[in-house]
């Protein structure tokens, strides 16, 4: 007999959404379960999830506030605006943003 999984990938996308409140940029990718480097200036924006469906959550989130020539070069999720847990990351495109930039990244979770 096959099992339909539906239920537990969207119930662990769940948690991973509850836990995962807030985003940062840093100018270090993330390595081996640590967040990359914070920004100077640049904060940690609030997580505006979707609603989860089949396991698949999607946001979309934007951040401001950076000195001139700074480099961006990684992206994490956290538990808290300041402090907290982090809790996954990676890599982005590196870039060099300039005083009055924004970056809106487009997160997607998926649990497969």
């Amino acid at each position: 007999m096959a099992l339909d999984a539906t239920g537990a990938r969207s119930d662990a996308a769940t948690g991973v959404i509850t836990a995962a409140t807030h985003a940062a940029v840093y100018s270090t990718a993330p390595t081996g379960g640590a967040a990359g480097t914070a920004i100077s200036g640049v904060a940690r924006q609030p997580i505006t999830w979707s609603s989860v469906t089949d396991g698949v959550a999607t946001a979309s989130v934007t951040f401001s506030g950076f000195p001139n020539n700074t480099t961006v070069a990684g992206a994490g999720l956290h538990s808290a605006l300041t402090g907290g847990t982090y809790k996954s990351g990676g890599a982005i495109t590196q870039r060099t943003m300039l005083t009055g930039d924004t970056l809106t990244l487009a997160l997607s979770l998926t649990i497969s």
